[in-house]
């Protein structure tokens, strides 16, 4: 997904919904240590984190749920895609997401939410 993908999926009030639900779902915290000015970023990251999928269910790395964190900061920054914050936070979870980043959980976390019916098989439509 490139930067400017992102950025029109966070336009669309059907992912806004999605991202806000799946986090419920999994008692994300939201910004975790710091202000929560960038909520749905930090939803959106926490989603990644737990499960090892993007919202839409799609496969993540955890470089690339930290990427898109960062651009989510970038998109929302008065500053017009330079944000100092979005650096500092994204170095802080370039740090720390080390420490967390548990694939074993994440598979039971995404299978549990499949099961229910929040995730969809992207298997069974070729992708």
């Amino acid at each position: 997904m490139t930067k400017r993908q992102h950025k029109h999926l966070w336009k669309t009030d059907d992912y806004k919904k999605r991202v806000r639900l799946l986090a419920d779902l999994l008692n994300s915290d939201g910004c975790t240590l710091v202000i929560d000015w960038y909520l749905p970023g930090c939803h959106e990251h926490d989603i990644g984190y737990e499960t090892g999928h993007d919202p839409r269910g799609y496969p993540v790395t955890r470089a690339t749920v930290d990427q898109r964190f960062r651009w989510y900061i970038q998109h929302h920054s008065l500053f017009d895609g330079w944000s100092p914050m979005a650096v500092w936070r994204w170095l802080g979870v370039r740090l720390g997401g080390y420490f967390v980043w548990d694939p074993e959980a994440q598979l039971k976390e995404y299978n549990r939410l499949k099961d229910l019916g929040y995730f969809p098989d992207h298997r069974s439509n070729g992708g």
